[in-house]
């Protein structure tokens, strides 16, 4: 489980319009990542930047920065890196940090 104490700013600079430590972009980000976890494939969650702005409708952009957000507050990471050549055209996939790691055996981070 996610600690949700964690979600809530030390400080009121930290926080945003929301009073979260994170913001609505990410807690609505999240549970969509999540739905993709079947209960055996944590770290090999596939989702793409494209994926994600496609799903909410938002700009590339936009989805990358809710990603990059998610990562750098703990919530998620990355277990391979997306690619694309003309072979090879790949998302990132993910490991939720809440959940036990199925592709090594390591236990939950948060």
């Amino acid at each position: 489980m996610v600690n949700h104490d964690k979600l809530k700013p030390e400080t009121p600079r930290e926080s945003d319009s929301t009073g979260f430590g994170i913001s609505a972009n990410a807690r609505a980000a999240y549970p969509e990542i999540k739905k993709r976890f079947n209960g055996r494939n944590n770290g090999q969650i596939s989702m793409s930047v494209r994926e994600l702005a496609d799903g909410f409708r938002w700009s590339v952009s936009t989805a990358w920065r809710t990603f990059q957000e998610l990562e750098e507050a703990g919530f998620i990471e990355v277990a391979v890196k997306s690619g694309f050549n003309i072979k090879n055209r790949r998302a990132s996939t993910w490991l939720l940090t809440e959940l036990y790691d199925d592709r090594t055996g390591v236990p939950a981070k948060k």
